[in-house]
């Protein structure tokens, strides 16, 4: 279980590599409930795994915002191995998943673009 990362706490880059490492562990922990043959029928999710979903989010976001980060994604050659840009990217794929579920209250859109409109 992932503890919540406060906005006014600032950590190290160290630590927020960890925190984002069981932030991955912790949104496999819940997509293997869900994997199975059977389970990827379902379409509600339990209200414990949206609740660790919630606190990944809760941990994702806060990091975002920390000056190591900040700092380390300024001065970066290749954005793709910052922890900002992998923090972004775990983000997107946890909203991404919960709308997956009709209970989650995530939903998701996709526009059509016609080519006729850009012109």
């Amino acid at each position: 279980m992932v503890r919540p990362l406060g906005y006014t706490v600032q950590i190290t880059l160290p630590e927020a590599e960890e925190k984002l490492e069981e932030v991955r562990k912790e949104i496999g922990s819940v997509k293997r409930k869900y994997s199975g043959l059977f389970t990827q029928l379902k379409k509600t999710m339990h209200t414990k795994d949206q609740k660790t979903l919630a606190d990944c989010i809760g941990v994702v976001l806060p990091l975002l915002s920390q000056q190591a980060i900040q700092e380390q994604f300024s001065q970066a050659q290749k954005i793709e191995d910052t922890v900002w840009y992998q923090a972004s990217q775990l983000q997107s794929e946890i909203l991404k998943y919960l709308s997956r579920f009709k209970n989650t209250g995530i939903t998701t859109f996709q526009e059509v673009i016609d080519s006729r409109d850009l012109y």
